[in-house]
């Protein structure tokens, strides 16, 4: 026993430059390296990787890491600087909306005219906890669910025949939506906006108009020109004087009221600023002269989630105060450049975020698409295949191009395999690339027939195969993957069409998002356009990706390797090993196909198997298909990948030694691996010799 200790001791020493992995790390760190992958709308900067200017999503594809032989990328992480912030949305009474994302500071135009050829005006703007933003002019009810970028009448006259304009629109802790009138009638929705309810009749008695309209959880309050406090908890049905004159001796008025999210009331009064802690029971002035020396009144206020209230005044200036109300900085001067008051202010959440996605593969560079989806800086596992090659691509989006998140390293750690050494006979061939078609729809221009802007009609046609389910979505980081109309099948052919239509100009992304006939999903494909008004585009002769199968993931050497799968009826399908095409057939009637490939046409290694269908009309050939693994090798191949995870690796090398050293004979068995009977050092050299295998050479 000792001398087989010896021997195994011997062995292994000689074993382990092979057999063990290293693990090792490319880091991406300073502009150099980060300049040797592709920027698609992001830059470096100084000491960063952030989007271009004015963009809202972009990408940094790294480059292609070698790992020298087979690797396993165990883990990617990376140091960001992510951004959180509260941007102001304001509306003017001509009808434009701002918006501001450094606390009032700097102003922007978000959208001129919200209205559109209605006259300029607005009332008041309340936003959801949705974030969805809602403007009231007169009795027009306006929604924008992108954060200002574009509205739609929900309501073109909430009160049907009655001739009263809305003054203040408000919200409670349900989303349902409340407008207090000049007349003081309270009107209530539970649907978004589309339906209006009247609930109350003259609240206060006639004492003046209602200038504070707010919602705080399910109860509402209401401010009118006589200085009095009104609650109801009831949706606006029954209302209840909870305070006579909240200033006291001071003359009767309140130009605006707001809450925070903790519950507490603030009302402001041309200069003066008052609070409430006790649901608008009891108030304290705790501004008296928020502007100083200054003569203009506050017109409208609003608190952001940080608790910092915000007053716009008759000029155009807007004040912040961040200790709750008792100091005020002016931030903004006439930010709107004089176009008119601002009568709506609310504060909408900014995030921005940082995604990576990976690939891998035994060619340079890797041709399967990037996958995953890993947000957290501090590392995780990439989800890739073990393989040669290694490329990462991180997405970046904000929901302003105002504010930007930072990349400033990335790491890559991998264990590696025994270095390829080079050979002198011959050379491996070149893979042949995988050949992308071009995508180029045709783009029709049609006048609208009503002299307006008809929204854009997008026409996918294309195949696929029998059976398909195609759903179309709307992709991108505004909209997460959301799905247009339903799901579609093939026809038998495999043929499709299907229209959507777009109702806004901008760049959109869509995916054709395809299932197999057993719902399992197939290679998807992706478009993007810059969509125009009284457009029409067709996207036709779209060839989608075969499904592919394989019959296993380890064959040995003269073993038939098959791959079948579904493509279009009568359609040529070629598979393809690490890119280069090695056996091709034909479609039947079904759409189904199948090859036999002999393996002892291909070399003892891991191989990337693909296929893609060419177009029996009009040539045109689709892209490849998702990607199966399979390795090729010698007899001790199959056999001594003991933990069968499709790998040879140092697990195998320790089951190896415990069957070695075992006394039952059924395990001793399994470890004589050159079958003569006996357990020496050629089994060693066995395994040695099949594990160089593995690596590809």
């Amino acid at each position: 026993m000792a001398n087989k200790l010896l021997v195994l001791a011997v062995i292994l020493c000689l074993l382990l430059p092979a057999l063990s992995a290293l693990a090792a790390t490319f880091t991406d760190d300073t502009q150099t390296e980060f300049d040797a992958g592709v920027y698609g709308n992001t830059v470096w900067d100084t000491n960063h990787v952030e989007l271009s200017p004015g963009q809202t999503s972009g990408t940094f594809t790294s480059q292609v890491f070698d790992g020298g032989a087979v690797a396993n990328w165990s883990q990617i992480s990376w140091s960001e600087t992510l951004i959180s912030v509260d941007k102001l949305i304001t509306v003017d009474v001509t009808a434009d909306v701002w918006k501001s994302v450094d606390n009032a500071a700097a102003w922007s135009l978000v959208k001129d005219d919200y209205n559109g050829t209605d006259g300029n005006n607005a009332i008041d703007m309340v936003i959801d906890g949705n974030e969805n933003l809602w403007i009231l002019n007169n009795q027009d009810v306006w929604k924008s669910t992108d954060k200002g970028a574009s509205w739609t009448k929900i309501n073109d006259d909430y009160n049907g025949s009655e001739t009263q304009n809305g003054a203040q629109i408000a919200r409670d802790g349900g989303n349902n939506l409340y407008i207090a009138e000049a007349d003081e009638d309270i009107w209530y929705s539970a649907d978004g906006g589309v339906n209006w309810t009247k609930q109350a009749v003259n609240i206060n008695g006639g004492v003046g108009n209602i200038g504070g309209f707010v919602g705080v959880g399910s109860s509402l309050y209401a401010a009118d020109a006589a200085s009095d406090v009104w609650k109801s908890t009831d949706s606006g049905i029954n209302w209840t004087l909870v305070k006579d004159d909240y200033n006291g001796t001071d003359g009767n008025g309140v130009s605006h009221m707001t809450a925070s999210t903790t519950g507490n009331l603030y009302i402001v009064d041309s200069q003066d600023v008052w609070k409430s802690t006790d649901a608008g029971v009891s108030w304290t002035k705790i501004n008296n002269d928020y502007n100083g020396g200054e003569t203009q009144n506050a017109v409208v206020m609003t608190i952001n989630s940080s608790g910092h209230l915000f007053i716009a005044e008759t000029d155009e200036d807007v004040w912040r105060s961040a200790d709750d109300g008792v100091n005020w900085t002016k931030q903004g001067a006439n930010i709107n450049g004089g176009n008119g008051n601002i009568v709506g202010m609310a504060y909408v959440s900014v995030s921005t975020d940082i995604t990576f996605a990976a690939r891998s593969g035994n060619v340079n560079p890797p041709t399967d698409s990037f996958s995953g989806s890993l947000t957290n800086p501090s590392g995780g596992a990439p989800g890739v295949s073990d393989a040669r090659y290694f490329q990462y691509q991180a997405s970046f989006s904000t929901e302003d191009s105002g504010i930007i998140p930072e990349l400033s390293s990335v790491t890559v750690t991998y264990t590696a395999g025994t270095p390829t050494p080079t050979s002198s006979g011959s050379p491996t061939p070149t893979p042949t690339p995988t050949p992308t078609p071009v995508e180029t729809p045709v783009v029709e221009q049609v006048s609208s027939g009503g002299g307006g802007n008809d929204p854009t009609r997008i026409v996918f046609s294309g195949k696929a195969f029998p059976g398909a389910t195609v759903g179309i979505y709307l992709m991108g980081v505004e909209y997460g993957q959301v799905l247009i109309d339903t799901e579609f099948k093939t026809q038998s052919d495999g043929s499709f069409k299907s229209e959507i239509v777009s109702p806004v100009e901008e760049q959109r992304l869509y995916g054709l998002l395809v299932k197999d006939k057993e719902g399992k999903p197939a290679k998807s494909k992706f478009f993007t356009y810059n969509l125009k008004f009284n457009t029409i585009v067709r996207q036709e002769n779209i060839i989608l990706a075969p499904t592919i199968k394989t019959n296993k993931p380890v064959f040995v050497r003269n073993e038939f390797l098959l791959v079948s799968g579904d493509a279009a009826p009568g359609n040529t399908v070629e598979a393809l090993a690490d890119g280069k095409v090695i056996d091709s057939a034909r479609a039947d009637d079904s759409g189904f196909y199948e090859m036999f490939i002999n393996t002892n046409n291909l070399m003892l290694k891991i191989y990337n198997i693909q296929t893609r269908q060419i177009d029996s009309v009009s040539g045109k050939t689709s892209d490849v298909s998702e990607t199966r693994i399979i390795k090729v090798g010698s007899f001790a191949f199959a056999n001594i990948d003991f933990n069968q995870d499709g790998q040879i690796n140092i697990s195998d090398w320790s089951v190896f030694l415990s069957n070695w050293s075992s006394v039952d004979s059924n395990f001793r068995t399994k470890a004589d691996l050159n079958g003569d009977g006996k357990l020496d050092v050629s089994d060693f050299s066995v395994f040695l010799v099949s594990f160089q295998l593995s690596q590809g050479h």
